[in-house]
């Protein structure tokens, strides 16, 4: 069985490059560790949907760079969020893919605060709002836009999929949401992690490079 599974939140250590070095050090003063400098969304057991820094796009873990990145790996305990979150990030992909070709389709950026978005998000507390689904994915599956930086997305996803499981009577949910009260965009990549290894509805599985299981300092955190 592969180490990584759709749905799982993946939260990458610095890579020692100068954008890792300017996230690293705008997370410094915040929650969580400072080396935690990105976060995607695994769409299988080798490939993730991400901000890249420039748009939504979709990476294989065993190819090109991401083979040399190390990966902490975080899994929900509600397989049905999980599984919906993934989904929810597929959807926007396609949408994404479509609009390449077309007219038609979703137009998602990568936001505006970009790195500077790690540390203004420090001192974000903004309450979440709920109607994720009608905000967001309404709106952009009526072509308008939105934008995300890439924790940012993944959050997005989880309340997405907990307010769809919600509304199919599962109350496990009334529990998980909690975890993410906060709106999508006060989550940087480190608070992401520490708000994780801290949840009872999620657990940290380990490490990964090129999908594959390695060991870091994370375990000792």
């Amino acid at each position: 069985m592969s180490f990584i599974r759709a749905g799982d939140i993946l939260l990458k250590h610095n890579d020692g490059s100068f954008s890792n070095h300017q996230i690293s050090f705008g997370q410094f003063f915040g929650t969580g560790p400072a080396d935690i400098v990105h976060a995607a969304i695994a769409s299988s057991s080798d490939s993730i949907i991400e901000m890249d820094g420039r748009k939504l796009c979709e990476s294989f873990l065993s190819v090109g760079s991401n083979a040399n990145e190390t990966y902490d790996i975080f899994r929900c305990h509600i397989p049905t969020v999980a599984l919906g979150a993934a989904e929810t990030a597929k959807l926007m992909w396609s949408g994404v893919k479509q609009r390449l070709v077309s007219f038609h389709g979703m137009k998602i950026a990568y936001s505006g605060s970009g790195k500077k978005g790690a540390l203004r998000s420090i001192a974000a507390k903004e309450k979440y709002k709920g109607d994720k689904t009608e905000t967001v994915f309404d709106r952009l599956l009526s072509t308008q836009s939105s934008a995300f930086f890439c924790s940012d997305h993944v959050v997005t996803c989880y309340q997405i999929a907990i307010e769809q499981v919600a509304a199919q009577g599962d109350f496990r949910t009334t529990e998980i949401e909690k975890i993410f009260k906060l709106e999508s965009h006060c989550y940087q990549p480190a608070y992401l992690w520490r708000t994780l290894k801290k949840s009872s509805f999620f657990t940290f599985v380990g490490s990964a490079r090129a999908g594959n299981q390695v060991w870091s300092k994370s375990y000792l955190k």
